[in-house]
């Protein structure tokens, strides 16, 4: 199993999901398959 990388630029995207679209932190982390706390973090 190889892990994947999340570059910075894929989570400001997935970050903007969740700003501009509206769409819950926990629903773009399970569509992305992401931790959520990968998003949590990059929003503080």
């Amino acid at each position: 199993m190889t892990r994947r990388k999340s570059g910075g630029e894929f989570k400001i995207e997935a970050l903007k999901l969740v700003t501009e679209l509206g769409v819950s932190v926990a629903q773009v982390a399970h569509d992305l398959d992401l931790a959520e706390s990968v998003l949590r973090g990059i929003s503080a």
